[in-house]
């Protein structure tokens, strides 16, 4: 009541595993493990364990963790807000989310060395708001950004049930906003682009040369990084990059565009492009 959250018509199940001051490892696992025998979907884990952890692979934490992902359960899990990876993202079988700031940067907090999904996590002042017991409130912090990550995974799954942890993390990956060019693997999740799997090696990016619409060069880039090197002729062009969805030759409203004019000069080289589609609402 009173607020929206990403996915609706969603069972919530709320496993209560820390108290005021915190819980246990123990009581960590044991709730997994009551998350497992109630045959959910997915779990959201906003969580970390702080300072040494020994033996994180001989912990009943991972022997949970191991049994909900064998059991095709998806595991979500909080990237920490000390700037380090903690567990329980740091398992393998988790996705660990890491939190942005409004303005689509990774935030101060977050850690981020190994984390390549983020989500929206709050800033200082500019917080996310949640329902809180009979009331709301506002709080920052990766804690924030998993949950986000979690309901999106949960619309998908009501696209595609059958999809896998691993699978949902690589669609999530590869249909993310890179946040900074200079570190292309770290990206903010798109619920858009995730839903339609509108991957970004299905988008077209074509220079069209403004004294002669015939002449055209279409643009071969690399999935990984998202650069792309192309050899012009001197003259104007104008830029145009389109992921068509459906497949019909035409822009539609939802989908994914982007039209920029630029102007090439002799033996000149431009390195400062930054091609980002937009959502088309016309």
């Amino acid at each position: 009541t009173g607020i929206a959250g990403v996915t609706w018509q969603t069972d919530i199940i709320p496993i209560l595993v820390l108290k005021q001051l915190g819980g246990t490892i123990a009581d960590v696992a044991t709730g997994i493990n009551k998350a497992v025998e109630l045959g959910v979907d997915i779990i959201n884990l906003s969580l970390g364990i702080p300072g040494e952890f020994a033996d994180p692979y001989k912990s009943p934490l991972y022997t949970a963790l191991q049994s909900a992902y064998n059991q095709g359960i998806i595991i979500v899990a909080a990237a920490g807000n000390t700037g380090e990876l903690l567990y329980p993202a740091k398992y393998p079988e988790a996705i660990a989310v890491g939190a942005t700031t409004y303005e689509n940067t990774v935030a101060w907090y977050s850690a981020s060395d190994g984390v390549r999904l983020f989500a929206p996590g709050g800033h200082d002042n500019l917080q996310i708001i949640s329902t809180d017991l009979n009331t709301y409130s506002t709080s920052k912090g990766t804690s924030m950004a998993a949950p986000h990550v979690t309901g999106l995974i949960s619309l998908i799954k009501s696209k595609y049930p059958y999809i896998s942890s691993d699978s949902v993390e690589e669609l999530l990956w590869n249909t993310g906003i890179i946040i900074d060019p200079d570190y292309p693997e770290q990206r903010l999740v798109n619920a858009y682009a995730a839903l339609n799997k509108t991957l970004i090696r299905n988008a077209e990016l074509k220079f069209t040369n403004k004294a002669n619409s015939k002449e055209q060069y279409l643009v071969s880039f690399c999935d990984y990084n998202r650069y792309f090197y192309q050899i012009l002729p001197p003259g104007d062009y104008l830029i145009t990059a389109h992921i068509d969805t459906n497949h019909n030759q035409m822009v539609d409203i939802g989908e994914w565009y982007y039209e920029q004019e630029v102007s090439i000069e002799k033996s000149s080289v431009i390195s400062d492009l930054d091609i980002r589609l937009q959502i088309n609402a016309d």
